[in-house]
């Protein structure tokens, strides 16, 4: 009945880490297409201000917007993986010390 309970709430974790970081993924895939999108708007029929509004707006969203957490780095699937990968392996080298 433990190993149950430890299971699941270890899953529990896991779920909460891949939902941060699948928004922070969708955020940073979200931010990097506003150039695009300013770009093909009709900008260039619009009044001078518009014109140098979108520019600003293209050179502001070179720069991707990123999710950052102190300990971890940037919130995005990559990160994800990472701390899944660095868990397995010391797991696995908990399980091979205890034998």
């Amino acid at each position: 009945m433990d190993k149950l309970r430890y299971f699941l709430h270890l899953m529990g974790w896991i779920g909460m880490l891949f939902i941060t970081c699948f928004y922070g993924q969708m955020i940073l895939d979200e931010s990097v297409t506003i150039a695009d999108a300013a770009y093909q708007s009709e900008w260039y029929n619009g009044p001078e201000h518009l014109k140098k509004m979108i520019c600003l707006i293209i050179v502001r969203s070179q720069r991707p917007l990123l999710l950052r957490v102190a300990s971890i780095g940037v919130v995005s699937l990559e990160t994800f993986v990472s701390v899944i990968k660095t868990a397995y392996s010391y797991f696995a080298l908990l399980l091979t010390i205890a034998k």
